[in-house]
């Protein structure tokens, strides 16, 4: 029975990997913040980066062609955050808060011991979902003073951060 069951395991475990062998490769998507040389700011998802511009795209939709451009020299810092990063990380902090405030609560309580679970478990995982977003609430920034010495320096960076896909 042992030698079964053990069976079964490793052919599952060949199976998932034989599914994650089809599916296609994930695209990355960063959130930008240009801040140009005079001030102002362009938010949006970083597109692409050539060895002249940098291609911003403003718009929610990612295969929109509605891009902003702007030259390196126009650029004073870029600041990039991973999309989705930081709402993934106040899940992950209010599940680790609610399974703790489950293991925490008490059965010796005026108020149901079921109450108390609901309690403890919701207000931990609120703290651990404040905390997981205020971690991960942080830009890399790349401060580039409108040089294209600088920015020459840092494209290669940029370009990994971009959702463009060659093909």
């Amino acid at each position: 029975m042992k030698r079964t069951g053990i069976f079964v395991l490793i052919m599952l475990f060949f199976s998932i990997g034989l599914i994650c062998q089809n599916e296609k490769e994930k695209v990355k998507v960063y959130k930008v913040w240009v801040t140009k040389i005079d001030g102002s700011v362009i938010k949006g998802f970083l597109h692409s980066a050539e060895v002249d511009s940098v291609f911003v795209n403003t718009m929610k939709d990612l295969s929109s062609s509605n891009l902003k451009v702007v030259e390196p020299k126009q650029i004073s810092k870029i600041e990039v955050r991973r999309k989705g990063k930081v709402l993934k990380a106040a899940g992950v902090g209010f599940a680790v808060g609610a399974i703790a405030g489950v293991a925490l609560s008490s059965e010796e309580s005026i108020i149901s011991s079921d109450a108390v679970t609901a309690i403890s478990a919701s207000g931990l995982g609120l703290i651990g979902a404040g905390l997981g977003a205020l971690v991960t609430s942080g830009k890399e920034e790349i401060l580039l003073y409108g040089s294209l010495e600088i920015y020459n320096e840092q494209l290669k960076l940029l370009q990994e951060y971009s959702y463009k896909v060659e093909h």
